[in-house]
């Protein structure tokens, strides 16, 4: 697309640029040092740098220009405000350019990034999903420049600190299809309550078209009540009885990882998954839930599929450390969740409770971080 469409999609105006037509062909970047021949920089300003700052060094390393909002002396797109513009983008990609996408969106308290990943290995066809957990106003627009025309479907994370967030987030991709992880306690200390996180969640299933798919935790009463909060058609899973897709005689093995025996009206399946945890049980059903009911080309059996995917976005990892002791290591919001779930962890690790071992949990939502550590032990 040229520099000259671009400005024009945002309602900008170029500035220092020598030749309009100049084509930006690569995915576009926040971060100076990710530039490439032929990528957009987001000058985004922060609360402790300017990414005006870093225009210069973006365009050296070959970027087409910069979004800003004043000139910076290099080839850029200038724009009242950056953020906005770059949503605006992301919108008319998805359904200007790459309007054969399906979009497949994805929140919840916990379990967003594993159940992304689940989805995004057994649907057919070119994926483009959020890396690592992007999931908020400047990731999702960015996920979208991922995709080309020849995108089958975009898997996208939708995060919110507050209610309306979501909704905003879904002007700019609206889901042919909703998953719901769960509604749990992660951020309450900005919402106020679980119900103002549910508040939040739905608008996901809010934003479905008719015709689109709301895709719902049984096991969650919060997430249940969702389904009159949509237009679409409604699929649950879980492993209570009256989810449509359900696991039941759930295992763990040695090394923390779950299988158990898939139920769905087609019929039964045996299980096994890769990840560790047993909570990743949910994550695999969600994904199932997902596929056979929208993906015409998925295996009828889909279990082979999921028995072979691996954990792709990097946030959980199991590691040997010094004198025999382990560490594992979570980064999502949900960090609360994690550490109440340390001890089984721990124990399935084999790892004995004495002398104390601590699992350090770290929470990152590309805003801000924290820790928690939790002792398990004397």
């Amino acid at each position: 697309m040229s520099l000259t469409a671009i400005a024009d999609i945002v309602g900008g105006r170029l500035t220092d640029v020598l030749d309009p037509e100049a084509q930006v062909t690569q995915p576009a970047v926040f971060d100076s040092r990710e530039a490439v021949e032929g990528t957009l920089f987001i000058a985004l300003k922060g609360q402790h740098t300017d990414g005006h700052t870093y225009a210069q060094a973006a365009v050296d390393k070959g970027a087409a220009a910069a979004l800003v909002t004043r000139p910076v002396g290099v080839p850029a797109i200038v724009v009242d405000d950056v953020l906005a513009a770059f949503g605006q983008l992301g919108r008319t990609l998805l359904h200007s350019v790459f309007g054969g996408a399906h979009v497949v969106a994805i929140t919840g308290s916990a379990g967003k990034t594993s159940t992304k990943d689940f989805i995004a290995q057994v649907l057919p066809g070119p994926v483009v999903a959020t890396p690592e957990s992007f999931n908020n106003e400047i990731g999702l627009p960015l996920t979208i420049t991922l995709a080309d025309p020849a995108t089958r479907f975009l898997v996208l994370e939708m995060g919110a600190r507050h209610i309306g967030d979501i909704r905003a987030l879904t002007r700019i991709a609206q889901p042919d299809i909703s998953v719901v992880t769960n509604v749990g306690t992660a951020h309450v200390g900005e919402f106020g309550s679980r119900e103002n996180i549910a508040t939040a969640k739905g608008e996901i299933v809010e934003a479905l078209p008719q015709g689109g798919l709301a895709v719902l935790n049984a096991d969650d009463d919060f997430v249940q009540e969702m389904q009159n909060r949509t237009q679409g058609r409604v699929v649950t899973y879980g492993l209570s009885e009256a989810a449509v897709i359900r696991a039941v005689d759930v295992t763990v093995d040695d090394r923390g990882r779950a299988s158990y025996v898939l139920v769905t009206p087609e019929g039964y399946a045996d299980v096994r998954l890769q990840f560790v945890g047993d909570v990743q049980v949910h994550n695999s059903l969600a994904a199932i839930a997902h596929g056979a009911t929208v993906s015409r080309d998925a295996p009828n059996d889909p279990a082979p599929s999921l028995n072979g995917i691996r954990e792709e976005s990097g946030k959980r990892g199991c590691s040997p450390r010094r004198r025999g002791r382990r560490r594992a290591a979570e980064r999502r919001p949900a960090c609360r969740r994690t550490a109440r779930g340390a001890p089984r962890l721990l124990r399935i690790r084999g790892i004995h409770p004495c002398p104390p071992h601590v699992l350090v949990v770290q929470e990152r939502d590309g805003r801000q971080s924290c820790g928690t550590a939790v002792r398990h032990g004397r």
